[in-house]
């Protein structure tokens, strides 16, 4: 982690996106993440004010659904962070509700 306050993400990182607490897990790619947000490219469009889950490797927040739109075969959505879980340095996690 640096000096930005959480970690840096790859645009070619995946994570996991869950719909709803019963749902399947859906693979997607990551776009950008900040302590306001989340946006991640998507092969299922999204309606807005949804919320989701989505875990990555070093991170764990759920988010409402802000935009989604389409891409080619894809989707991009933007979604304002609710709660996240972030890694720290060590390995640990910090937590922070938006």
């Amino acid at each position: 982690m640096d000096r930005r306050g959480i970690p840096r993400v790859s645009k070619s990182d995946w994570a996991i996106m869950y719909m709803d607490w019963q749902a399947d897990a859906i693979d997607v790619r990551m776009r950008d993440l900040s302590l306001d947000g989340i946006g991640v490219y998507s092969g299922l469009e999204l309606p807005p004010r949804g919320i989701v889950r989505i875990v990555g490797q070093s991170f764990d927040v759920v988010a409402v659904v802000v935009g989604c739109r389409r891409l080619d075969a894809i989707f991009t959505i933007h979604a304002q962070l609710v709660t996240a879980l972030f890694a720290g340095s060590t390995g640990s996690f910090v937590s922070a509700t938006a």
